[in-house]
Parts: C-alpha cells; sequence; structure tokens
C-alpha cells in the first residue's frame, strides 16, 4: 500500500501543476483546506473514497491515472494532424492529436488489464484548464498498447480521418478499483 500512496500523492501534484493550480484552488474545488491538498501531496494524509471521487470528476481522469503509478510515458505523434477514435471505455468519439499510456493500479493482479491508453483531445478542443484527456481503452500489456499508438501513427500517416481501437483488452469491473480481463 504504501507503493499505491506514493503513485497517488506524485499523480496529484502533477494533475495539479499541469492544471495550473495552487493548493488553495485545489482545496477550494473540492471542499476541503489547503492543509488536506498538502497532506495528500506529501503522503502524510489519504483522502477518503468521496474525496477521491471529486479529484476524479474535477481532473476527469480515471481512478487508475489518479492512483496508478504515473501518467506513463506521453507518446507524441510527430505527423501533423489528429485521428477521430471512439473510447472502448466510455463510447465516446473524439479527434485526438496526443496519447499517454498510463501503467493501471492493481496490474500485478492476475488477469487485470496492464496499462490505459488515453487520448488527447486534438489542441483546437482544449478545455478551459488544459488538454482534455479521455481513457481509450484498456491493455493486456504494454506492448499490445504500443502496437496500438504505432497504429495509430500509420493511420495518420496514411491520411485517414478515423481510427478502431484494435489490441485493446475487454474488461469488467473486478472490485472497487480493480478491472479484470474477460475473454
Amino acid at each position: 500500500m504504501i507503493e499505491v500512496k506514493k503513485m497517488f500523492k506524485d499523480n496529484l501534484v502533477a494533475l495539479r501543476k499541469r492544471a495550473g493550480l495552487s493548493q488553495e484552488a485545489l482545496a477550494h474545488a473540492i471542499s476541503v483546506t489547503r492543509q488536506s491538498i498538502s497532506k495528500y501531496e506529501t503522503g502524510t494524509a489519504e483522502p477518503d473514497f468521496t474525496r477521491l471521487e471529486q479529484l476524479r470528476d474535477y481532473f476527469e481522469v480515471s481512478y487508475d491515472a489518479l492512483l496508478g503509478e504515473g501518467q506513463g510515458e506521453a507518446v507524441s505523434l510527430p505527423i501533423t494532424g489528429s485521428i477521430t477514435i471512439q473510447s472502448a471505455i466510455d463510447g465516446r468519439m473524439t479527434q485526438f492529436d496526443m496519447f499517454t499510456i498510463a501503467t493501471v493500479l492493481g496490474y500485478w493482479r492476475k488477469n487485470a488489464p496492464q496499462v490505459q491508453l488515453v487520448g488527447e483531445m486534438a489542441k483546437n478542443n482544449n478545455g478551459f484548464l488544459g488538454p482534455d484527456v479521455i481513457p481509450l481503452g484498456w491493455y493486456a500489456t504494454r506492448q499490445d498498447a504500443e502496437k496500438e499508438v504505432t497504429a495509430i501513427q500509420a493511420s495518420i500517416s496514411h491520411g485517414r480521418e478515423l481510427y478502431q481501437l484494435q489490441y485493446n483488452a475487454k474488461v469488467l469491473k473486478h472490485g472497487l478499483l480493480g478491472w479484470k480481463i474477460v475473454s
């Protein structure tokens, strides 16, 4: 559990800074004190489930992105342009121009996905707090997610405007914050 605590505090700091927020502003947004945010970020306190939910909703990220092993490495598409993809997680169809492969909390569990592919909306669709991010799919391995990004890059270079995910795993919610790959 210490490993998860470390990941959460690092992710919270990164999300807050990316949004350009002070600890005070984030505290106000989720109705806690600045000291609470400071304690979350230093790892001396952990938020309860209600606060986790508020943070998830505020930053518009998954629990995995909030609690998991960082935001992963951003995989930039070196090709000018963007592509429309339908999320296998929430069904939203959106245009993206940047992707992140994020390690999933609980990836060591049997039949759990290891990573999640997250898309950042095309630059002209940026939200007030920066790029909007949408979880696109779960993957059994990091290699599967990397193959997906390679296929997306190839589609863009061939001038395609629409891409359908090919390498993602089908999952079911398993427990409070866990996911399980189904065949």
